[in-house]
Protein backbone atom coordinates (compact mmCIF):
# COMPACT_ATOMS: atom_id res chain seq x y z
CA UNK A 1 0.00 0.00 0.00
CA UNK A 2 1.33 3.43 -0.99
CA UNK A 3 -1.17 6.04 -0.25
CA UNK A 4 -5.25 6.16 1.31
CA UNK A 5 -7.64 8.37 1.48
CA UNK A 6 -6.83 10.21 -1.22
CA UNK A 7 -8.61 10.87 -4.90
CA UNK A 8 -8.02 8.67 -7.87
CA UNK A 9 -8.93 8.37 -10.97
CA UNK A 10 -10.25 4.76 -12.83
CA UNK A 11 -10.74 4.89 -16.52
CA UNK A 12 -12.08 8.86 -16.38
CA UNK A 13 -14.18 8.28 -13.12
CA UNK A 14 -12.76 10.58 -10.31
CA UNK A 15 -13.59 8.74 -7.14
CA UNK A 16 -12.71 10.20 -3.27
CA UNK A 17 -13.12 8.58 -0.05
CA UNK A 18 -16.99 8.63 0.56
CA UNK A 19 -17.99 8.48 -2.60
CA UNK A 20 -21.32 6.64 -3.58
CA UNK A 21 -20.31 4.35 -6.32
CA UNK A 22 -22.61 1.83 -8.41
CA UNK A 23 -21.48 -0.69 -10.63
CA UNK A 24 -22.76 -3.68 -12.62
CA UNK A 25 -22.07 -5.49 -15.53
CA UNK A 26 -22.25 -2.14 -17.67
CA UNK A 27 -20.17 0.05 -15.92
CA UNK A 28 -19.67 2.16 -12.90
CA UNK A 29 -21.63 5.23 -12.05
CA UNK A 30 -20.96 7.81 -9.19
CA UNK A 31 -24.13 8.96 -7.73
CA UNK A 32 -24.30 12.29 -6.51
CA UNK A 33 -25.02 12.40 -2.71
CA UNK A 34 -27.95 14.61 -2.82
CA UNK A 35 -29.96 12.11 -5.26
CA UNK A 36 -28.94 9.16 -2.63
CA UNK A 37 -31.98 9.27 -0.43
CA UNK A 38 -34.50 8.44 -3.66
CA UNK A 39 -33.26 5.47 -4.92
CA UNK A 40 -35.28 3.14 -3.21
CA UNK A 41 -38.26 5.04 -4.16
CA UNK A 42 -36.81 4.93 -8.05
CA UNK A 43 -35.80 1.43 -7.74
CA UNK A 44 -39.37 0.58 -6.40
CA UNK A 45 -40.79 2.30 -9.23
CA UNK A 46 -38.94 0.71 -11.94
CA UNK A 47 -39.75 -2.66 -10.32
CA UNK A 48 -42.75 -2.19 -10.63
CA UNK A 49 -43.14 -1.00 -14.21
CA UNK A 50 -40.74 -3.93 -14.61
CA UNK A 51 -43.04 -6.43 -13.25
CA UNK A 52 -46.34 -5.52 -15.08
CA UNK A 53 -43.98 -6.20 -18.66
CA UNK A 54 -42.77 -9.51 -17.13
CA UNK A 55 -45.89 -10.53 -15.67
CA UNK A 56 -47.80 -9.66 -19.31
CA UNK A 57 -45.04 -11.82 -21.46
CA UNK A 58 -45.84 -14.84 -19.59
CA UNK A 59 -49.49 -14.30 -19.59
CA UNK A 60 -52.06 -15.67 -22.34
CA UNK A 61 -52.81 -12.13 -23.50
CA UNK A 62 -48.94 -11.69 -24.89
CA UNK A 63 -48.76 -10.24 -28.72
CA UNK A 64 -45.76 -8.55 -29.79
CA UNK A 65 -48.18 -5.79 -30.49
CA UNK A 66 -49.34 -5.08 -27.33
CA UNK A 67 -45.96 -5.35 -25.83
CA UNK A 68 -44.76 -2.58 -27.90
CA UNK A 69 -47.18 -0.30 -26.83
CA UNK A 70 -47.27 -1.14 -23.02
CA UNK A 71 -43.18 -0.59 -23.29
CA UNK A 72 -43.56 2.92 -25.30
CA UNK A 73 -46.44 3.62 -22.90
CA UNK A 74 -43.29 3.47 -20.01
CA UNK A 75 -40.83 5.15 -21.99
CA UNK A 76 -42.76 8.46 -22.34
CA UNK A 77 -44.26 7.98 -18.66
CA UNK A 78 -47.29 5.68 -18.88
CA UNK A 79 -48.57 3.00 -17.02
CA UNK A 80 -50.61 1.12 -20.16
Amino acid sequence: MVDFGTPIEIFGLPVRTGDLLYADCHGVLSVPPEIAAQIPAVAARLAAKERVIIDFCRSLEFSLETLQEKVKGFRSGGNK
